[in-house]
């Protein structure tokens, strides 16, 4: 997680921050997609971590929207995340049982609970935009670590809600 240990890798967090902060200074970059072209290249890291810089100084939720792929509950170390996304949007669930308010960082995340069948099916539901909206009048900044976009087409579907995208990519790995 946010390591303040390590110098550098702190400090690449905060440039995103800042950066992110100052392309639009409007806030209109409120809802921030973190992807990545494939598995493994830290887009869950990046996005975590993000959501903590960003929580230092405005109300934070961080969506784990990687349904196919969950891990932002087990490393922020949130027990049972369910209900979560999936039983939101399926409607079996409430947005305030489903949300996870970590004290110790000022950070609330919506995780995965239990992993759908088709987690593009539910995200291409109606429930997903409105719930999206209802949610930007509540926070200041909204994260969302979806799946890569070579994987599968749920980041591709989630783009479109979004304000700006993230898209991590692994130093000196990555081919052009």
């Amino acid at each position: 997680l946010f390591a303040e240990h390590e110098k550098r890798f702190g400090e690449s967090i905060r440039t995103i921050r800042t950066g992110l902060t100052l392309s639009d200074p409007d806030n209109s970059n409120k809802v921030i997609l973190v992807t990545s072209s494939v598995v493994g290249e830290g887009k869950s890291t990046i996005a975590m971590n993000l959501a903590l810089a960003f929580a230092r100084f405005e109300r934070v939720l961080l969506i784990d929207a990687d349904m196919r792929r969950p891990s932002v509950a087990r490393e922020l170390g949130i027990d049972a995340p369910t209900p979560g996304l999936p039983e939101l949007l399926a409607g079996d669930a409430y947005l305030n049982k489903s949300i996870s308010l970590l004290e110790q960082y000022k950070l609330e995340v919506l995780a995965t609970g239990a992993v759908p069948s088709d987690p593009l099916e539910l995200l291409s539901l109606g429930a997903f935009s409105r719930t999206l909206d209802s949610l930007r009048e509540t926070y200041d900044r909204i994260i969302i670590d979806s799946p890569p976009v070579l994987a599968v087409s749920d980041a591709h579907l989630l783009s479109t809600h979004v304000d700006s995208i993230a898209y991590v990519v692994k130093f000196d790995s990555t081919t052009k």
